[in-house]
């Protein structure tokens, strides 16, 4: 069994896509709009390897994050031309004729509507294993926004939001700004930084990047998960790291909230405004019995969505004959696997 790891800056790409284009066993790549950093020839590349491995019949297995189709250009957080839309769009073009898992319903519906490629698996990103809070819920209940900056997301709703929860309420924003598109759009730097100031000044706190033992506690001891996004761009790997915590969501009513609802999440989908939020964090907050009720949502849906169900599943599917979970759910943006 081997294990790649892509690099933002480039480093040894070329090696590495050498390595993938040979290699004679299962190729499981697991993909995102920048696996290769923001160098748009870089992931053109990549995905062109992974597409002649397809077209030399080697077995390649892809987990699809996202594709640029699933952007919202208004909301994305970073300037998105015609000519990366193009060359985004042929990239994972090259990856018809591989077998395909996607982590999102609305990125399994474009794959069959913009690229004519059924995916085997439509499942949410698995979730790691059911956690002991192991702390008492904070008093006064705390709200949590967790994951990276982004318009999108819908972090500059929380001023609005949190003087009409009923009731008194920390919120807590943890995230930074994403490091690639930090690095490379100036713009997207300075919005958010002028972001994080308006949060504070309100008086949400904002944590910024923490260790992961520091989030496992934080979302431990919270109430309620908030995520007033705007629009979904794809499977997100939060809210299965929020579900694993048992954490009750209450999310904007977009359809990849109410797959995941579909599916067993304990998520409460409200309309997308100031007033709607704050009605569904302030319904948590005093409803026990709903509040409990979604807890244990959260956690069945974790377990049914597990790393090992989730290697279930392609084994099932004929991909997978020796791997255990260590192998699969390591963090990296592509993964070869010998079978």
């Amino acid at each position: 069994m081997g294990y790649l790891e892509t690099r933002s800056d480039g480093a040894g790409e070329l090696r590495q896509l050498q390595k993938a284009l040979g290699w004679p066993g299962t190729l499981v790549a697991n993909l995102g709009l920048t696996s290769w950093g923001r160098s748009g020839v870089r992931n053109f590349l990549g995905y062109f390897v992974l597409g002649m491995r397809v077209r030399r019949q080697r077995k390649t297995l892809i987990l699809i994050h996202n594709l640029i189709e699933a952007l919202d250009t208004e909301t994305v957080g970073y300037p998105v031309s015609g000519f990366t839309r193009w060359g985004a769009h042929r990239a994972v073009a090259f990856l018809r004729g591989a077998t395909v898992v996607s982590f999102s319903v609305k990125v399994g519906d474009l794959l069959k509507t913009a690229y004519r490629t059924q995916p085997a698996l439509v499942t949410p990103i698995p979730c790691p294993p059911v956690r002991d809070p192991g702390s008492p819920r904070d008093d006064p209940p705390r709200v949590i926004t967790p994951g990276y900056l982004s318009p999108y997301k819908g972090h500059e709703q929380l001023p609005s939001i949190r003087p009409l929860v009923v009731g008194e309420a920390k919120f807590t924003v943890v995230g930074g700004v994403h490091r690639v598109l930090a690095e490379n759009d100036p713009t997207y730097r300075r919005n958010l930084d002028d972001l994080q100031k308006r949060l504070i000044d309100s008086g949400v706190e904002v944590r910024g990047w923490v260790s992961d033992p520091e989030l496992n506690d934080l979302l431990g001891r919270s109430s309620v998960a908030l995520l007033p996004y705007s629009s979904t761009q794809g499977g997100s790997a939060m809210f299965s790291r929020i579900a694993s915590a048992g954490l009750p969501v209450v999310a904007t009513d977009l359809p990849e909230f109410r797959w995941l609802e579909s599916r067993g999440a304990g998520v409460l989908c409200v309309p997308r405004s100031p007033q709607g939020y704050a009605e569904g964090v302030s319904r948590l907050l005093s409803d026990r019995a709903l509040h409990r009720q979604l807890v244990e949502r959260q956690k069945a849906f974790a377990q049914a969505h597990s790393w090992e169900a989730f290697l279930g599943a392609l084994r099932a599917l004929g991909e997978l004959d020796r791997v255990g979970r260590n192998d699969a759910s390591r963090n990296g943006a592509i993964r070869s696997i010998g079978t």
